[in-house]
């Protein structure tokens, strides 16, 4: 078992995989497991990442053995010839592979509508080491493992990810709680859209200052956004610790607050749902350059059908005209790339589908198509209500992908405004 005496545990991630060391496969699955161990209070101390090699495997555990009293370890479970880490932890825990007949019938019900035969190679997923605890998968058929040697915990867990994350959930959390209990760390997140992060460190400059040596802040930039996370850890009770950065959200709030669109993990398309559904409200958008990703971040939400009626993308001038009523002679004497057309398109997205509100790009994400008067990054955006209309145009080159992002982080806060009723005319 994890040593009780540890205040707060000491974890290590091992990432196997030569798919995300070539970076064919992006690696999510540290982070989910990172944030699920920092929710539970325990300390990332090491991350490493290893190839399907023996060596390297055994070299990585010995290296956190070390150092850490939990190691989780991800990847190499599943059936084929480079699946080697079950194999390689028997080796190392002393072991032998067993056949376990309850994670052989678990294999077999969840194949049964799948698979007319059970392969070999699904049977032999049903050997574990002996010595290992079994932690059952419920979505796919590698079960993960639990070793438990000279004070300290290993466990192992699939690569797919949506695997990984279901026992981290479930089987995982639910061990982990047992011997963490006592650990008092605490995470807590303002969320804020447009503000550059070294505006922020200056407007709250003399409440960083004072924070106690137990509090930590630190500065998440993404694209538009910035996160602020603030961290407590003592030997405090967890409630005492919470009230206590309770008291210092409020005042970063106080001096930020036309910035911040939430706290904790909420998302923007979340906030801006949430004072969609206050106002029973609705929305549409008008896409062109941003390509329909305005529309995907909003129907991400769960219950975003409550507010969201629909969308186009409107990518050529003569969909502008058709499906937006965009007029001819704002594309023949603006361009699409205008204020003008911007505004038409999500004043006619408004009329098409009804909605309390319209959101529109139109622009050049890149890398062609830019002129001198309209270089690449030009991208022009607008909000349409009843009551006014408000556009914006920026010039961002930073990469297509990026261009697009933050013009969708733009206009998705220019919304926000709108409908708090905050824009600078």
């Amino acid at each position: 078992m994890v040593k009780e005496n540890n205040t707060y545990s000491e974890a290590g991630i091992i990432v196997i995989g030569n798919e995300v060391l070539s970076g064919e496969t992006l690696d999510t699955n540290s982070q989910y497991i990172g944030k699920k161990l920092n929710e539970l209070g325990i300390v990332i101390r090491k991350k490493i990442s290893v190839p399907d090699e023996k060596e390297d495997i055994i070299q990585a555990i010995d290296s956190l053995w070390s150092c850490c009293n939990l190691i989780i370890v991800s990847g190499g479970l599943g059936p084929t010839n480079d699946d080697i880490t079950k194999k390689t932890l028997a080796t190392y825990f002393n072991s032998e592979l067993i056949f376990s007949q309850e994670i052989f019938e678990a294999i077999k019900k969840m194949l049964r509508h799948r698979v007319p035969v059970i392969s070999d190679a699904h049977r032999n997923q049903a050997y574990v080491p002996h010595n290992a605890r079994v932690l059952l998968n419920k979505l796919g058929t590698a079960a993960g493992l639990l070793f438990e040697k000279e004070g300290k915990v290993l466990i192992a867990l699939p690569g797919v990810p949506y695997e990984l994350r279901g026992l981290m959930d479930s089987e995982v959390r639910s061990y982990l709680q047992k011997l963490t209990s006592s650990n008092s760390l605490i995470n807590k997140n303002i969320k804020t859209i447009g503000i550059a992060e070294s505006i922020i460190a200056q407007k709250i400059k003399d409440i960083e200052d004072s924070l106690p040596v137990y509090i930590k802040l630190a500065y998440l930039p993404s694209i538009g956004q910035v996160k602020l996370r603030l961290t407590a850890q003592n030997g405090k009770d967890k409630d005492s610790l919470s009230k206590e950065l309770d008291v210092l959200i409020e005042k970063i709030s106080s001096r930020i607050s036309e910035y911040i669109y939430g706290y904790g993990d909420v998302t923007v398309t979340e906030a801006i749902g949430l004072l969609l559904r206050e106002r029973a409200a609705s929305l549409s958008t008008a896409e062109s350059c941003s390509g329909g990703f305005i529309a995907h971040s909003i129907t991400s939400v769960s219950g975003s059908s409550e507010y969201y009626l629909g969308g186009i993308i409107a990518y050529s001038n003569q969909m502008k005209v058709k499906e937006l009523g965009v007029s001819k002679s704002i594309l023949d004497t603006y361009g699409a790339v205008s204020q003008e057309c911007a505004e038409a398109m999500a004043k006619g997205a408004r009329k098409k589908y009804g909605t309390s509100y319209a959101i529109s790009t139109t622009g050049i994400a890149g890398p062609k198509g830019g002129s001198k008067e309209k270089p690449v990054g030009t991208i022009w955006l607008a909000v349409d209500s009843e009551d006014e209309t408000i556009s914006k145009k920026i010039v961002f080159d930073r990469g297509r992908i990026q261009n697009i992002h933050l013009s969708s982080v733009i206009v998705l806060n220019m919304l926000r405004m709108l409908i708090l009723k905050k824009v600078d005319h």
